[in-house]
């Protein structure tokens, strides 16, 4: 029973581990050729502008932070750089492609970047 218990943890804890690392890498925003690397530290995940042609976008502008993986979902903050606020946001990669949902007030935006 003990190996039974020990097996499916481990199996369990390799399962969130391989979900949780589906966000990172490169992403490309689709507008300005602009492309935000998320990288890990720990159980936190953050992306910062690493690629633009918009002017007004510095490179190593951070716009996600405190992005953690709770119950099948990476939950954080996203920048707007147009509003200079930081939004709650929910993430959830696929593959190539990452779903952003940003809530502001009682708006939500969905945006699509597929990875680079």
């Amino acid at each position: 029973m003990k190996k039974i218990i020990t097996t499916l943890c481990v199996l369990f804890s390799v399962l969130a581990l391989s979900g949780q690392s589906l966000i990172t890498g490169v992403w490309n925003l689709g507008t300005d050729n602009t492309k935000v690397e998320i990288t890990a530290d720990s159980n936190v995940c953050s992306g910062a502008v690493v690629a633009s042609d918009n002017t007004n976008l510095k490179i190593g502008t951070a716009m996600l932070r405190n992005l953690q993986y709770v119950r099948g979902t990476w939950r954080g903050e996203m920048y707007s750089p147009k509003n200079q606020k930081w939004y709650p946001a929910a993430l959830e990669g696929n593959g190539d492609e990452l779903e952003i949902s940003v809530k502001a007030g009682l708006i939500t935006k969905t945006l699509n970047w597929r990875r680079d």
